[in-house]
């Protein structure tokens, strides 16, 4: 008889497949959240990144109008026996803030191509957005607002 039951039990118990496929199911749960996290974090990295490029490439324009800027003070020719000044002509680089937080910059600088001019560039702040406004470049004065 004891021949018979050794022979009978050669597979597995149902309580041994339970405890094997909830033991799977625990790992796979795991193994779910962490890729889950994994995935999450590589978007906002993605994102993080994009962000951080726009940034300097806002930077190095930024960076470039100023290392432009005209080099001499335009003068606008004053007739004789008028009142105006040589003070009303704008400086190469000039920034203007308000209490509010706003700021404008606006700066005078060579053209993209040598010997195209000048050109006039203005760079703003509303709300939380940096805006920059370049106007077409010209070889006398005055030069056109940007747009």
């Amino acid at each position: 008889m004891r021949a018979r039951i050794n022979q009978r039990q050669g597979g597995f118990t149902l309580i041994e497949v339970m405890v094997a496929i909830l033991l799977m199911a625990v790992v796979s749960v795991i193994a779910w959240r962490g890729l889950d996290s994994v995935s999450r974090a590589d978007s906002h990295l993605q994102a993080s990144s994009e962000q951080t490029e726009e940034l300097l490439r806002t930077l190095h324009q930024l960076e470039r109008d100023v290392a432009l800027r005209a080099s001499v003070e335009l003068m606008e020719p004053v007739p004789a026996g008028s009142d105006a000044e040589a003070s009303d002509v704008p400086a190469a680089l000039s920034v203007r803030s308000a209490d509010s937080g706003t700021f404008r910059l606006d700066v005078i600088r060579s053209a993209a191509t040598p010997g195209e001019g000048l050109q006039r560039v203005r760079w703003w702040l509303k709300g939380d957005t940096l805006y920059r406004a370049a106007a077409p470049a010209r070889d006398r004065y005055p030069l056109p607002a940007p747009k």
